[in-house]
């Protein structure tokens, strides 16, 4: 040991469990025992020791957050040094976080490959920092928040829900700090959830919290700063439908205190009203007034614009504020470049707006404050520059200045992830080819071909362009070559990737009310998609699983789609359910959750760790989840699913 004291984290019914010293190694370690923030941090990692693919890795970084005792988050990669088969990091956790953390998340991730990761089989580790010997006020209870699910982590470091560890967090919490501030509105959170059923009950907790509420607010004239748990208090306010109050207290403090950026966008989300966009327009042309220079002001600009555009049929208002050049969300003011461009003779307006967007991507930065570590964030990102540089150049072609519009597009194409969409490729290949560029076109589709499967029409006109370009070749075999290479680096991503977890043994009821157990299909290859007959990627995804099951129906492959989170219940959701298959065309058969309550720890959702939908989990012969896959993207996600799909019917084990 390279110190005396080796920490190893577990949690176990929610508690952290310390152990002084341990005969072997472990995967995961702390140094010293009992860290503070402001000395200094050792973490070691033995991939070997964890079974994970990172010990194939080349360079592993440890992907962390930290959240204060109030709550806040902040995210980061920090790189990893390797001597032998254990990896290590060192760093004073004070100086990553302006707000001394009480406790830290952490996981790993493939620094060449952050699909690849390894997040303690969906349980990240969790260190509490300590003073004087004792964990950290707020240690327990914002683990018990992450446990709970009333905080998220993004990423790989994002915690399953366990209500019962939850629970016993939230004991060792008020053992530790009876007197916390925010006991009181966490504790009082979970049980109008666990009421909500029991109308008497509820009414008597709901008159006690506004009692509470009215005592934490009352003397807010004098504050010098925000109390802790201003925030707590103001998001339970809006779960109990308090949204007058809350709306009032929020826009006051935000008057108060402008500075507070959590504060300032609950005040920006109350402003917004859904059923009167009129009067929220009006709500948040006031806040600007006030609050021009809010953290929150870009937020409200883009949503006024967002109102202006979609809602209430007012372009020129949406325009005023965008032309203003005060800062507001880029996604917003390329909307508005977008409308633009489909406006009759206003295309040099357009191509102006859509030039400041892209300019304004670029400038914007990453910032550590939040729960996304930098390559997160720079994955929507580059889906922000990406749609502003697509759109500048859609509106060069309108213009016919197809030169310059490929150049945009193949500045767009060089800045973008393996993961760039295949639709960037193929309008290069064609302004390229308008432009006199054939050369150029065949190399666009050439790079499409390296990354993805192409279209059918981009087949065609790859076929074309090669023709041309090499008549005395077989384009068959040249397209081959690309689809195997393709498929070959496709299939040693995937070995990286594999998640080997224990998938729960959900039970769920086919289309007749009859029920089957998710063991009842081991020894194939399943595959469990979660989705809602409200659910627009689910229902574009659902045809797509069908065709690829038609493909395979003779392997051992078996697709469950899981229907889930119905506004409908009994018989109601049975017949809308069978309806809406009816309507998508679709045979395979179809199974229900029978707990329609996704709040409930029981409900296949839930077991499975589901926050979005459409999500899909596929499992090998054995019952353990090998990749787990979130929303659709297209044909792309057809190969990718075939791959994954050809990737578990050749594993003849977990282990292999």
């Amino acid at each position: 040991m390279r110190r005396s004291a080796i920490l190893v984290l577990a949690i176990v019914s929610g508690l952290f469990v310390f152990c002084s010293k341990r005969p072997e190694p472990a995967a995961f370690s702390v140094y010293p025992a009992k860290p503070e923030t402001d000395h200094e941090l050792m973490i070691d990692y033995r991939p070997v020791l964890s079974r994970s693919p990172l010990q194939r890795a080349e360079k592993i970084d440890l992907r962390v957050s930290f959240l204060s005792a109030s709550g806040d988050i902040r995210s980061e990669e920090i790189p990893m040094t390797r001597q032998e088969d254990v990896w290590t990091v060192r760093f004073v956790p004070s100086e990553r976080m302006p707000k001394v953390p009480v406790l830290l998340v952490a996981a790993f991730v493939n620094a060449d490959d952050r699909e690849s990761f390894d997040n303690n089989r969906g349980n990240p580790w969790v260190v509490p920092f300590y003073v004087k010997g004792q964990p950290a006020s707020s240690a327990h209870l914002q683990l018990s928040r992450l446990q709970w699910g009333e905080a998220r982590l993004e990423g790989p470091v994002g915690m399953s829900s366990d209500r019962k560890t939850a629970a016993a967090s939230l004991d060792a919490a008020r053992a530790a700090d009876p007197k916390n501030p925010l006991l009181g509105p966490v504790d009082w959170t979970r049980k109008m959830r666990e009421w909500r059923d029991d109308p008497v009950r509820l009414d008597s907790l709901k008159s006690a919290v506004r009692e509470e509420a009215d005592g934490f607010f009352a003397g807010r004239e004098t504050w010098g700063e925000p109390k802790t748990g201003t925030v707590a208090f103001l998001e339970l306010l809006g779960a109990m439908n308090e949204n007058a109050l809350r709306d009032s207290l929020a826009v006051e403090l935000a008057a108060r205190f402008p500075r507070d950026t959590v504060i300032a966008m609950i005040a920006v989300e109350s402003l917004v009203n859904r059923r009167d966009w009129e009067g929220s327009a009006a709500r948040l042309r006031a806040f600007l007034e006030a609050h021009s220079n809010s953290p929150a002001a870009p937020r409200a600009r883009g949503t006024l614009v967002s109102i202006y555009l979609r809602r209430i049929d007012a372009p020129e208002l949406a325009g005023e504020i965008v032309q203003s050049g005060e800062p507001m969300e880029t996604e917003q003011a390329t909307a508005y470049a977008e409308w633009l461009a489909a406006q009759p003779g206003r295309l040099d307006e357009a191509e102006s707006f859509f030039r400041r967007c892209v300019e304004e991507a670029r400038a914007e930065e990453w910032s550590p404050s939040g729960p996304e570590a930098r390559s997160e964030w720079a994955a929507s990102h580059e889906w922000t520059i990406g749609r502003a540089m697509a759109g500048l150049a859609d509106v060069l072609e309108k213009k016919e200045r197809h030169g310059e519009a490929a150049g945009v597009l193949a500045e767009l194409a060089s800045v973008m992830s393996q993961a760039a969409e295949a639709g960037v490729f193929e309008d290069l290949a064609r302004l390229c080819e308008r432009a006199g560029r054939p050369a150029d076109a065949l190399a666009a589709l050439e790079r499409l071909a390296a990354r993805a499967k192409p279209s059918e029409e981009a087949l065609a006109a790859w076929r074309d362009l090669f023709a041309k370009a090499r008549p005395n070749e077989d384009f068959e075999k040249h397209a081959a070559a690309f689809t195997d290479t393709r498929r070959a680096l496709m299939m040693s991503r995937l070995e990286n990737r594999v998640l080997d977890w224990e998938a729960p043994d959900i039970r769920v009821e086919d289309a007749e009310g009859a029920t089957r157990a998710l063991s009842d299909f081991r020894g194939k290859v399943v595959l469990v998609d979660f989705w809602a007959t409200w659910c627009g990627p689910c229902r574009r995804a659902l045809p797509h699983v069908e065709a690829i099951a038609r493909e395979m129906q003779d392997a051992e492959f078996v697709v469950l789609p899981v229907n889930v989170w119905e506004r409908e219940t009994g018989d109601e959701r049975r017949q809308a359910v069978a309806e809406k298959w009816k309507e998508l065309g679709l045979a395979m058969p179809y199974y229900l959750d029978p707990d329609t309550d996704w709040d409930r720890e029981t409900s296949a959702a839930a077991r499975f760790q589901v926050s979005g939908i459409p999500t899909s989990f596929l499992l090998d012969r054995e019952g353990r989840i090998l990749f787990r896959t979130v929303g659709f993207g297209g044909e792309s996600s057809d190969e990718d699913l075939r791959a994954k799909i050809e990737f578990a019917l050749a594993r003849s084990s977990p282990g292999a």
